[in-house]
């Protein structure tokens, strides 16, 4: 029993030191943990400038230097997220425990604003400080603000042009400015159709631009000039951006396309009638005997769009016996189908047909003019310039036998034209009309009665 005890005493020991042997023959040294070093950060008065500013990083340990810049008066970021990136500008850099680093802040920076740089230590051990270190830098003003031609959207002096009439400005400046009131005008070179914009409401400011998306319709297929006066904008210290005047900015606006004529057409006319035959002796005695319900030969009328045409292209256009509604005489219509051709421009589209009260011998309805020329059936509802803001609609009155009883001519003039370099008047347009009209076949005279 003494000699197994033994036994088992002297294996134990053998096992023992063979254990404190293996450790000695691998040279291993427990790690020691080491706490992110202190370290601090200046921006020398010397370094601050309008556009950019020098931030000194000194270290006291080694490891790596981790920085963020922000706008003062944002939330303070974490360590982590200072480590991970962000900002306007972030970076990190090994630092040797000594050397001063400097970092070039430089993204964004403008004059008379404030900005906020953190920054933590990373160990060598892969240890970030818990703590973020911050310095505020608030930079000076030694500059004006100027207009960046070359970053404005639409481009400066792009032909052909293929911007929208309707499109939105983009104006770019070198540093962030805010409208002060006053007018940007935007005139169109050829057209010299002037679209003003005042307004705080008007203005989006977002970074270095201002936006103006709500507008006028600029004069299509142009050069628009953009002007505005000194002090129009100012930057955040009360500096001017300068007058912008002549040709300094300009941009080119694309043609309409039909769809954008026939949306922009409707609006007040001044308008006028040619009558072919006895319906205008029958129109004048119920002008006479019922006054003030009827609509006069000539007048002023807003033309506005037909709702019930998803398609856009149908105007409401005026209907001289529209007077039997307020008679309670009819359920008639009270406008006339102008329909904008929805592929050939500066033509009508045939009018879908119009009940009319009108009886001459039979029932009678509206529609489009036509007839025949040397034995071919033609049709032609009138014409259009946009430009020069004139409509000429051809009506005709015919019987459900589909005979041809009488035509009215209605033209139009709208009051407020796109115009590009002169505008027609009533007597011209008469005129154009009655050069076309003499092409038409002659009415027969007949007397007319309404119906109910």
């Amino acid at each position: 029993m003494k000699k197994i005890n033994k036994l088992i005493l002297l294996c134990v020991a053998s096992i023992f030191m063979y254990s404190c042997d293996t450790t000695n023959e691998s040279s291993y040294e427990p790690a020691v943990y080491v706490a992110p070093a202190t370290f601090s950060i200046s921006a020398p008065a010397a370094t601050v400038a309008d556009n950019d500013f020098v931030v000194t990083y000194a270290p006291s340990a080694k490891g790596k230097g981790y920085y963020m810049v922000v706008p003062s008066g944002t939330a303070a970021p974490t360590s982590t997220e200072v480590h991970s990136g962000g900002g306007m500008q972030s970076g990190s850099f090994s630092v040797d425990g000594s050397t001063p680093v400097s970092i070039t802040v430089d993204e964004a920076i403008y004059g008379a604003y404030t900005y906020d740089v953190y920054a933590i230590h990373k160990s060598e051990d892969n240890f970030i400080s818990e703590t973020v270190t911050k310095l505020s830098v608030t930079t000076p003003d030694t500059a004006a603000p100027t207009f960046d031609r070359d970053n404005t959207t639409p481009a400066h002096n792009v032909q052909p042009g293929t911007n929208s009439p309707f499109t939105t400005i983009n104006l770019a400046f070198s540093e962030p400015v805010f409208y002060q009131g006053g007018d940007v005008t935007f005139t169109g070179f050829f057209g010299s159709r002037a679209i003003t914009v005042n307004g705080a409401s008007n203005f989006t400011q977002s970074g270095t631009t201002i936006s103006i998306a709500t507008h006028g319709t600029f004069s299509p297929d142009d050069a628009i000039l953009v002007g505005w006066a000194d002090g129009t904008f100012k930057d955040k210290s009360g500096k001017n951006v300068a007058a912008l005047t002549g040709i300094g900015y300009y941009f080119w606006t694309r043609t309409f396309t039909i769809a954008e004529k026939a949306k922009l057409m409707p609006g007040m006319y001044d308008y006028s009638t040619v009558f072919y035959g006895g319906l205008s002796a029958f129109y004048s005695g119920l002008f006479t005997d019922f006054p003030g319900v009827f609509l006069p030969e000539t007048g002023t009328f807003e033309i506005t769009a037909d709702t019930d045409d998803a398609t856009g292209h149908t105007l409401k256009g005026v209907n001289l016996f529209s007077g039997f509604i307020p008679l309670g005489l009819t359920d008639e219509p009270e406008t006339l189908p102008i329909v904008i051709h929805p592929t050939d421009a500066d033509v009508l589209d045939l009018m879908p047909n119009v009940p009319s009260v009108i009886t001459a011998g039979q029932a009678t309805y509206w529609s489009h003019y036509g007839g025949e020329f040397f034995g071919i059936p033609f049709t032609n509802p009138g014409f259009y310039d946009f430009e020069a803001g004139t409509i000429t609609h051809w009506v005709t009155l015919y019987g459900v036998d589909g005979s041809s009883i009488d035509d009215i001519d209605y033209i139009y003039t709208r009051i407020d034209t796109y115009a590009k370099g002169g505008t027609s008047n009533m007597d011209e347009a008469r005129n154009k009309s009655a050069e076309l009209k003499a092409k038409k076949q002659p009415v027969r005279s007949y007397k007319g009665t309404y119906g109910y």
